[in-house]
C-alpha cells in the first residue's frame, strides 16, 4: 500500500478563480499538429493525480501516490491517436518565472512559478518532468505560456517517454531552489494539487 503523499481533494482555495490554461492549444501549435482536431487526452489508469498504481511495465503499486499527471497522447475527432514521444516540445501551463531545474529518473524537471496566488499568498508552481530543457533556460528566466520549456526526454527499459506535470501551491518562504524529488510530499508551505483542472 503506498504511503500517503497528498490530499487529492486539496486543490487550493483559489482553484475556482483560475481559468483553464491554453496548454493543449499551445502544445499542438509548438509541435505543428494543427491539422488534428483535438478531442481528448488519452489517460490510462495510473496516470492521474494521487493514483496508487503504475501505468507502465508491471503496473504494480507505486512507492507513493502519484504526484501529478502523466500525459502520453491524445485522440482527435476522427479517433486518430497522437503520441507525445521523445522530442515533443512542451509548453508551461501558464507564463511565469523559472525557479529551478532538477534531475529526475528520465531527464530533468523544470520548475516554474506561475505567479498565480491563492488567498494564503501561496503561488502556483508547475513541475514539468522528464524533459531535455531548452539550452536558453536558467533560473529567473521569464517564460511565455506559448514558448517551449524543452522537449520530452527518452524513456528507458522500465518506463516509456512521457510528460509528467505536477502543480503545487508554495509559500513565498519555501526553499524551492533546494527542492528535490525525494522531498516531494505535502509539508508546511508546500501543497500539491491535481493538475487536471488546469489542463
Amino acid at each position: 500500500m503506498p504511503k500517503p503523499l497528498i490530499n487529492p481533494q486539496d486543490n487550493g482555495p483559489a482553484m475556482n478563480q483560475l481559468c483553464k490554461s491554453n496548454f493543449t492549444t499551445n502544445i499542438i501549435a509548438l509541435n505543428q499538429w494543427q491539422d488534428c482536431r483535438f478531442k481528448t487526452w488519452l489517460l490510462k489508469p495510473g496516470m492521474g493525480f494521487a493514483e496508487p498504481d503504475k501505468w507502465w511495465r508491471d503496473q504494480g503499486a507505486r512507492p507513493t501516490l502519484h504526484e501529478g499527471l502523466d500525459l502520453t497522447g491524445f485522440q482527435d475527432n476522427a479517433n486518430d491517436e497522437y503520441h507525445l514521444t521523445e522530442g515533443t516540445m512542451v509548453p508551461p501551463l501558464y507564463g511565469g518565472r523559472l525557479v529551478n531545474i532538477i534531475d529526475d529518473f528520465l531527464g530533468r524537471t523544470v520548475i516554474v512559478d506561475h505567479g498565480l496566488s491563492n488567498h494564503a499568498g501561496h503561488s502556483l508552481h508547475g513541475f514539468y518532468a522528464h524533459l531535455s530543457p531548452a539550452a536558453k533556460l536558467k533560473n529567473g528566466t521569464v517564460l511565455n505560456e506559448a514558448a517551449g520549456l524543452g522537449t520530452i526526454a527518452a524513456g528507458n527499459k522500465i518506463c516509456p517517454a512521457h510528460l509528467h506535470i505536477s502543480t503545487v501551491w508554495i509559500s513565498p518562504d519555501f526553499p524551492v531552489d533546494r527542492l528535490g524529488w525525494p522531498d516531494f510530499a505535502e509539508q508546511e508551505g508546500f501543497k500539491p494539487c491535481d493538475p487536471w483542472p488546469f489542463i
